[in-house]
Formats: structure tokens, sequence, C-alpha cells
């Protein structure tokens, strides 16, 4: 059994060693926000927001909280259903694609430069590590 000391020591090693550098980029974006983009990326034709709700697991409020930021930045449109006019549609716009893409490059970049000073060997058993935790948490 691992002892509240250990327990408590292991967290705050984990906190110094997050990799924040790899969002540091992304402080202008909130997470939440950019979490929507790769949502309406992935989805091609638009969403509703109760969809990406339930997909992204965060409360209705908090989606349409993120889309109205997101809106107000150019980045998403809202149009009404053709089924229900009651219901909107949300896509992203060209602005919004050139900003994931933006991100999505400066990602791929720190990656890209982590690999070469850590090695892939590493970078595999790390993640293969992060797959054990999340599953043990998953299955709480």
């Amino acid at each position: 059994m691992i002892s509240e000391t250990e327990t408590v020591d292991i967290i705050k090693r984990i906190k110094q060693n997050l990799p924040s550098i790899l969002f540091r980029d992304i402080s202008a974006m909130d997470r939440g926000m950019l979490s929507i983009l790769m949502y309406l990326d992935n989805s091609g034709e638009g969403a509703y927001a109760n969809t990406m709700a339930s997909h992204l697991q965060i409360s209705k409020a908090r989606v349409a909280v993120l889309l109205q930021k997101l809106e107000k930045r150019g980045l998403i449109a809202k149009s009404k259903s053709p089924k229900d006019a009651r219901i909107e549609i949300v896509t992203m716009t060209l602005d919004g694609k050139r900003e994931l893409n933006n991100i999505n490059q400066m990602i791929q970049s720190t990656t890209q430069r982590m690999l070469e000073k850590i090695g892939k060997e590493d970078v595999e058993e790390f993640i293969r590590i992060l797959g054990a935790i999340k599953k043990v948490m998953d299955n709480k």
C-alpha cells in the first residue's frame, strides 16, 4: 500500500513535470474552445450544441458559453436547422479552420522538438504508461 505522503509527493512531482510549454501558446484560446473546434473539424458538416456537450462530456451551459466566445471571435457560425428552426447547427468558419491549423502546427512543432530531445522510445514508453493510468482512472 502506498502511503498518503508518497501519494502527495507523486502528485507534486507530476505537477512539476507537466509539459505546460506544449499549451503555453494556446493561452489566448481556452482549451474548451479548442476542444470544440477540434470536434467540429472531425464532424465535417457541423454539429448541434447538445451533441457536442455529450461527446465532450461538458455541460450544455458550458458549451453555450464557449460557442458564444468562438462566435464573437469569428471562429464558428450558427445557422438554423432546416428540420427544426429552434435548433442551431454550429459550423467552423474559414477563420476557425485557419486558427485550428495554426494551433495544430504549433503543437506538432513542439512535439517534434520534444521527440528529438527525449527520443521516440522514451516518449512511446510515456504514452504506454499514460494509457495504463487512464485505464485505471476510467475504471474507478
